[in-house]
């Protein structure tokens, strides 16, 4: 696709994704496919490119050596609230 078409691109990939506790991305995978593989390959690019991310806090190293999660993310034409937030 071409770069002005990118705007017109919608779906939502859900991905799996571990990182070990010095913040590296370990793996990520796609779960559930949002039904283009341009979108899907854009969510991957987006956890790669953020890596590494912060180590794990040392609370979790007793008994947590990676964190694995599942992720959803939304590619939408509308700007939607956010539900992440910050403890």
């Amino acid at each position: 696709a071409e770069l002005g078409d990118l705007e017109a691109l919608t779906g939502a990939p859900t991905l799996e994704v571990k990182i070990e506790a010095s913040g590296h991305l370990s793996a990520v995978v796609i779960r559930q496919s949002s039904g283009s593989g341009v979108v899907d390959q854009a969510a991957l690019d987006i956890l790669r490119r953020a890596s590494p991310y912060d180590p794990l806090p040392d609370a979790w190293l007793a008994d947590h050596d990676r964190v694995a999660f599942a992720y959803t993310f939304v590619f939408s034409a509308q700007s939607l609230p956010s539900t992440a937030r910050l403890d």
